[in-house]
């Protein structure tokens, strides 16, 4: 049951790491998208600010297009210059911003990845402790299944031989009773007979009351027995 518990902490943790890891993946990837398009858009933005500066710095170029620039005469040099150079410096703080947090978000991504790697190991060798515990308890469990298996099949065993031993003394026992019955009604019949007999002869009396006698000491009567109790009362 231990081993069993332990298997399964293992699972879920496993588990909750893997859900984390895709989790923080998928943040990663959403704000280096964002990072991303803020650079781009950045450099964009250098780059129109650099043509701006290219031209109030030098020659007025020769245009092809229609697209239409203030006059240069109409703004002061030095202010136009301070301004720009005041763009160009917000974009490379901003630029420099982006980058730092860029990194900062790497490392701390890395960081958390080493931590969840590292955890992730010690399950995996939890892990695989747990398993061949769990096969021990298992082996232990069918072992004990097969012991008791043996047990209920001894059992079994004896079970049916005291049934069939029973049995043999159940169907003794109505054997025994049957030859009692058929020696009962032997003795029905005899007796029948014999107070058939009887009755023709004078000395009825006498000879009923032997027969009891016998009967009541020994609880049967032979036929020698009789025999002999009429041949007595007869010569009497």
């Amino acid at each position: 049951n231990k081993s069993k518990e332990k298997y399964l902490l293992t699972e879920r943790n496993f588990t909750e790491i893997v859900d984390r890891i895709s989790t923080n993946e998928k943040d990663l990837k959403s704000r280096i998208s964002n990072l991303t398009e803020k650079f781009d858009n950045a450099e964009i933005e250098l780059g129109k600010k650099e043509k701006k500066i290219k031209y109030y710095e030098g020659p007025l170029p020769k245009l092809k297009t229609t697209t239409i620039f203030p006059n240069k005469e109409k703004f002061s040099h030095t202010l136009t210059m301070s301004k720009m150079s005041q763009d160009i410096e917000n974009i490379k703080y901003e630029l420099q911003k982006f980058k730092t947090e860029h990194t900062n978000e790497f490392t701390i991504n890395k960081s958390e990845i080493n931590q969840i790697n590292e955890r992730l190991d010690n399950l995996i060798t939890n892990f695989a402790k747990a398993v061949p515990e769990a096969n021990k308890e298992m082996m232990r469990i069918k072992e004990e299944l097969i012991v008791k298996d043996e047990q209920i099949r001894i059992t079994k065993q004896d079970l049916n031989r005291a049934i069939v031993s029973k049995d043999h003394i159940i169907q003794k026992l109505e054997s025994d009773l049957e030859a009692k019955i058929d020696r009962i009604n032997d003795l029905t019949s005899t007796i029948d007979v014999l107070y058939t007999q009887i009755s023709e002869v004078q000395c009825a009396p006498n000879v009923i009351k032997h027969i009891i006698d016998t009967m009541q000491n020994k609880g049967f009567i032979s036929d020698k027995e009789f025999e002999k109790i009429l041949e007595n009362e007869l010569v009497e």
